[in-house]
C-alpha cells in the first residue's frame, strides 16, 4: 500500500513536468513563431515563454507540497479527543477538535482546514492555506495552454498533397489535441473556483451540503461564510494564519434566526 502511494506521488509529478517540458521543447524546436524569434534574434517571446512555463511548475509544486492546512494538536483552536465535545465536533479519525469547514481527508490522513478537495493530478489536499495558490496555478495553465494552442497552429506545414497534411503535422496534431483536452478540464477548474472565491465556499461544501453538520437546515441560497465579494477575495488571498470561521459561522447564524 505505502510503495503504491508513493509511486503515485511521484508518478503525478513526473507526469506533469513530462508534459510541460515535452509541449515547450516541441513548439521550441518546430518551425513554429517561436523558433521564428529565435532564427531573428528575437529573444523577448521565447524568454517569457520559457520563463511562464517554468513558473507554472513552481505553483504547481507549491500546491503539491506545501501544508494545506493541516489540523494540528499544538494549534489553539484544537483539543484532542474529548468527552465533552459533539460528535461532529470531533473527528473519529485523528481524535482532535475538528474547526468549522475542515474535513479528515483519508488520502492525506489529516484533518485540513477549509477543506476544499483532494486533488489526485497534484497528490495533496487543496485547503486554508494553498488554495490561492492552486487558483493561480490552474490561471496560469489556462493562459500557457491558450498561448501553446496558438503557437502550435504557426507550425502547421503546407502538403503539396491534402492526404499528406495530417501525416506531416502529426506531432503538432497530437499535443494540440492534448492541450484541447488539458484546456477543457483546466478552463472548468478555473470557473468554478472563481466562483467559490467570490462566495466563500467550497466545493466539498457545495457537492456534500446535506451531510455538513453546519449546513444542515439551510436552504442552498444560504451561505453563513459569504463575507461579500469584496471581502471574500481580500480573505482569500490575504489572509495567511488560520481563519476563526466559528466567530463569522454564529454571526451569520445570528443574522439568519
Amino acid at each position: 500500500m505505502f510503495q503504491t502511494l508513493c509511486f503515485s506521488f511521484f508518478q503525478s509529478r513526473l507526469v506533469h513536468v513530462a508534459i510541460t517540458v515535452g509541449i515547450s521543447s516541441i513548439l521550441l524546436f518546430k518551425q513554429t513563431v517561436l523558433r521564428t524569434h529565435l532564427d531573428d534574434g528575437h529573444y523577448f517571446v521565447p524568454i517569457l515563454y520559457i520563463t511562464s512555463a517554468c513558473v507554472s511548475l513552481v505553483l504547481y509544486f507549491i500546491v503539491a507540497c506545501m501544508d494545506p492546512g493541516f489540523v494540528k494538536r499544538g494549534d489553539p483552536d484544537v483539543e484532542e479527543k474529548n468527552v465533552c465535545l459533539e460528535p461532529h465536533q470531533r473527528c473519529g479519525l485523528c481524535g482532535l477538535q475538528r474547526p468549522v469547514r475542515a474535513r479528515h481527508c483519508r488520502e492525506c490522513k489529516h484533518c485540513v482546514r477549509k477543506f476544499d478537495h483532494h486533488c489526485p493530478w497534484v497528490t495533496n489536499c487543496v485547503g486554508e492555506r494553498n488554495h490561492r495558490w492552486f487558483w493561480c496555478f490552474i490561471t496560469l495553465e489556462v493562459i500557457m495552454l491558450c498561448w501553446s494552442i496558438s503557437i502550435s497552429v504557426s507550425g502547421y506545414q503546407s502538403a503539396p498533397e491534402s492526404s499528406n497534411w495530417a501525416t506531416q503535422n502529426v506531432i503538432l496534431l497530437l499535443i494540440d489535441l492534448l492541450m484541447g483536452i488539458l484546456l477543457l478540464v483546466v478552463f472548468a477548474l478555473f470557473c468554478i473556483h472563481t466562483y467559490m472565491i467570490l462566495n466563500n465556499h467550497t466545493t466539498w461544501e457545495t457537492m456534500s451540503r446535506h451531510r455538513i453538520s453546519y449546513l444542515k437546515g439551510m436552504s442552498e441560497s444560504e451561505n453563513p461564510f459569504n463575507l461579500g465579494i469584496c471581502r471574500n477575495v481580500y480573505t482569500f488571498f490575504c489572509h495567511i494564519k488560520p481563519f476563526d470561521w466559528t466567530v463569522v459561522y454564529s454571526k451569520a447564524r445570528s443574522k439568519m434566526k
